[in-house]
């Protein structure tokens, strides 16, 4: 019979190394899923707010670009626009900060009114529709000046600023909110309809 082999396991300095190198190893595979994850986040995040904001900016583009007439009211708070017979308002609540598409069931010179609201008359405006939600504030302006009431000419180049509320997430995975101001600029078409 042989002799009992002297077979050595693992010395306690091996086990160490080798404790090390994995910790090393295992703690860089969690810093690289920590900053996937957040590049992940911050890349939705993104993708929402630039989808929503484009939504937005396109439906009111859309519907200005087919009127023929605009009204401002509650201090550029309020933008009205008819196109032909049917006419909606866009409205800005600050309360809620949200940005809504009504159905305005006026005659033309309610519309051109600028003393109703939502709040006075809430029977004129019909069928809400949220367009955006965490807005911080809307800006109309007509011919390059503020308008914060009364009606717009035919023909008349609108613009309307609209704050959206956007969020950026830090380092640590925290939501950080922060404003960014978008502008469409609009040209009313001519109303030929009372010629």
């Amino acid at each position: 019979m042989r002799g009992i082999r002297n077979e050595r396991g693992l010395t306690l300095l091996e086990l160490l190394a080798a404790m090390t190198i994995g910790a090393v190893v295992l703690g860089t595979a969690m810093l690289l899923m920590g900053s996937l994850n957040h590049l992940y986040m911050t890349s939705t995040q993104n993708y929402q707010d630039n989808t929503d904001i484009k939504r937005t900016l396109r439906t009111i583009s859309a519907r200005l670009a087919d009127s023929n007439a605009a009204a401002a009211a509650n201090g550029g708070t309020e933008l009205r626009f008819r196109s032909g017979d049917s006419m909606q308002a866009v409205v800005f609540d600050a309360a809620s900060r949200t940005l809504t598409v009504f159905t305005f069931n006026g005659t033309k010179s309610q519309f051109d009114s600028p003393s109703l609201s939502r709040t006075s008359n809430p029977e004129l405006y019909a069928n809400p529709y949220v367009l955006a939600e965490h807005v911080r504030g809307m800006r109309v302006s007509a011919g390059g000046s503020a308008w914060t009431a009364g009606p717009a000419a035919t023909g008349q180049l609108l613009q309307v600023e609209i704050r959206f509320e956007r969020k950026r997430i830090d380092a640590r995975g925290r939501q950080e909110a922060y404003e960014a101001p978008k502008t469409i600029t609009v040209k009313l078409l001519e109303d030929f309809t009372d010629k």
